[in-house]
């Protein structure tokens, strides 16, 4: 069985590898006390991403947690990242997905949901679907805000 800690070792690896493959400069922080994992530096200007693993939570839903967690024997804190970094950076590694989300959108919920396929419904309104948040975009947000 793989733990917490290790899933989140190796998709912070396989984001990092995807980030510099799509031609990204990506500095790291030294520990992990820090509020964000990655730094891209990009038209001289430094964002700050946080990096997550993604799971589908349902047929065609990807799931992408938006705050962080710690505990005690008491109570669960949860903690958004409005604020401390620009983007949350998420691999799915069910279905090897990247995800790429802008703090901005986020409404102070603990996760985002997104869609593969149009709902059954026929719902379009308030749908985030996957392919408008592929990690690809990331370069067309840069540019936008650098």
């Amino acid at each position: 069985m793989i733990t917490t800690k290790r899933r989140g070792i190796i998709t912070a690896q396989k984001v990092i590898l995807k980030l510099v493959e799509l031609g990204f400069d990506v500095s790291v922080p030294i520990g992990d006390n820090s509020s964000y994992d990655v730094i891209l530096d990009w038209n001289n200007k430094l964002f700050k991403g946080q990096i997550k693993t993604a799971r589908i939570i349902r047929e065609n839903v990807i799931s992408l947690p938006t705050s962080s967690v710690r505990f005690n024997t008491k109570k669960v804190y949860r903690t958004n990242y409005i604020g401390k970094v620009d983007f949350i950076l998420g691999y799915c590694p069910q279905i090897d997905k990247y995800i790429f989300y802008p703090v901005i959108e986020n409404s102070n919920s603990n996760a985002v949901s997104f869609r593969q396929t149009k709902p059954k419904n026929s719902q379009v309104k308030k749908i985030n679907y996957a392919s408008d948040y592929d990690i690809k975009n990331l370069i067309n947000y840069l540019n936008l805000h650098s």
